[in-house]
């Protein structure tokens, strides 16, 4: 469940609008009272400026504060953008996101990373400047 679940599963029991295609998210009535089965969502893509994850399944391909959430104190403004990159995880076996798999399982990193990639290409450009630089950005892949 997101938070764009909300809407389309209100709107359907107090029938304010219809759930049409338009309307982001998906109705959680179904998985709530047994009539549909697995998860509401094929595919998750958060992005908190460059902070991102994008989930499939068991999956999640993060960029992020990602010392902090590893334990070290190292502060944002100390990373260099060539220090982040890209990192795997299974929540089935890690929900705490603390063992990056993207080393043991190669294969699985290229999978969701072309799959981010391609999803990357649905978002249009900002249309306004941002309001202060960030230190490193997502789109850094040369170590791929």
């Amino acid at each position: 469940m997101i938070a764009l679940d909300i809407l389309p599963t209100i709107t359907r029991d107090i029938e304010l609008v219809e759930n049409t295609p338009e309307l982001e998210g998906v109705d959680l009535i179904p998985y709530l009272n047994g009539e549909a089965e697995g998860r509401p969502h094929e595919t998750l893509f958060f992005r908190f400026f460059h902070d991102i994850a994008y989930r499939k399944g068991d999956w999640v391909l993060t960029w992020n504060d990602q010392h902090k959430i590893a334990g070290e104190k190292r502060s944002r403004r100390d990373l260099v953008k060539e220090d982040v990159r890209a990192m795997l995880f299974n929540l089935n076996d890690d929900v705490a996101q603390r063992r990056d798999l993207r080393n043991e399982e190669p294969e699985k990193f290229k999978e969701l990373f072309n799959e981010y990639l391609e999803l990357l290409k649905e978002f249009p450009e900002p249309e306004y400047p941002a309001l202060f630089d960030t230190p490193y950005t997502v789109e850094f892949t040369e170590d791929l």
